[in-house]
């Protein structure tokens, strides 16, 4: 079932309480264009269509695949999507990355602070490994 879908993006649940949002288009240079990330296009899209869906211990799986242009203000686009998640205790996963971009994410040390696979079945697998991972007390558990 289609949870959200807009010109840029579609988010799917691929389970219980793990979501996959797919880019749509090559090109995003024009979404993310803004006097701050926050104001963006792609950015406004994400927080309406997909932050407000989320509880603490979800997942959110973001699909490059389709993805040829990664330009500095996608990867800002991505520092504060983290930094949201960060704070609802969503749990982070990208992947589908072409072998380009993951050459530029690999001179930032993206990997470092992002969680990357090469497929979304490899991301859905580690979010269904991290889901099974007891919570401490205090963090709800899905019903």
């Amino acid at each position: 079932m289609l949870t959200a879908t807009g010109p840029y993006f579609m988010c799917m649940p691929l389970g219980d309480g793990i979501r996959t949002v797919r880019f749509l288009h090559p090109d995003l240079r024009r979404q993310l264009d803004g006097a701050s990330i926050k104001e963006c296009t792609l950015y406004r899209e994400f927080a309406d269509q997909v932050l407000g869906e989320l509880t603490s211990g979800d997942t959110v799986i973001l699909n490059f695949g389709l993805v040829e242009r990664f330009p500095t203000a996608f990867y800002q686009f991505l520092m504060k999507v983290r930094e949201e998640l960060r704070s609802r205790s969503v749990h982070l996963l990208l992947c589908g990355f072409s072998s380009d971009i993951l050459e530029g994410l690999g001179v930032l040390q993206a990997e470092r602070i992002f969680e990357i696979t090469h497929t979304e079945e490899q991301a859905w697998y580690k979010a269904q490994v991290h889901d099974a991972v007891p919570r401490p007390s205090g963090v709800p558990t899905k019903a």
